[in-house]
């Protein structure tokens, strides 16, 4: 059944949008920010262009937001955003970011998204990779094989929940909605 408030994805934006929508969402790119950027759509383009176009540096800082900010992301909208892509390479990207993030069960509609056979980050030497080096450990069982190392995680490339909140008043809004937030935690951010 398809949700009524389901909104139907805008055409692919440019490079340079891009990129300036991630950084109102709180990626640090070095451009200036738009903010306000769709944060679910901002990432349904993000994984597009990091699974499609091969632009892994979009899809290392992308993966390192979803761990840092999952509790304030609507999980339906991405589900609602890539469910029509016929790519089964974004698909699989949004069932291995479920999968990882399996403990929020609001997440689970996203593994259904993809249920074929795991597919390789790169199509070359991935086998290889992940011989030498093992498996990236938020998409170890998962449908994406990435070996450790290719994403990497480094939390300085987005800004916190807190950073977010003080220049977005949206994302404040959702921090304050978050039942898994504490008081403390809030009262920082005004």
């Amino acid at each position: 059944m398809v949700p009524s408030h389901r909104q139907p994805l805008e055409p692919m934006p440019s490079p340079s949008v891009l990129t300036a929508r991630l950084v109102g969402i709180g990626l640090n790119f070095d451009c200036e920010p738009e903010l306000d950027a769709d944060i679910e759509a901002t990432l349904a383009f993000a994984s597009i262009a990091g699974m499609l176009e091969s632009q892994t540096r979009t899809l290392c800082v992308l993966t390192t937001w979803l761990g840092v900010h999952q509790r304030c992301l609507d999980a339906r909208h991405p589900h609602d955003l890539v469910c029509d892509q016929a790519c089964d390479r974004v698909l699989a990207y949004w069932a291995s970011i479920a999968h990882w993030l399996r403990a929020d069960t609001r997440f689970a509609p996203l593994e259904a998204l993809y249920l074929g056979p795991p597919l390789d980050l790169y199509p070359f030497g991935t086998d290889f990779q992940i011989k030498r080096r093992g498996e990236d450990a938020r998409f170890v069982h998962s449908k994406l094989r990435v070996a450790a190392g290719t994403l990497r995680d480094r939390p300085t490339d987005v800004l916190s929940p807190i950073q977010l909140a003080r220049c977005r008043s949206g994302y404040r809004h959702r921090m304050s909605m978050c039942d898994r937030l504490g008081d403390s935690t809030l009262t920082t951010v005004a």
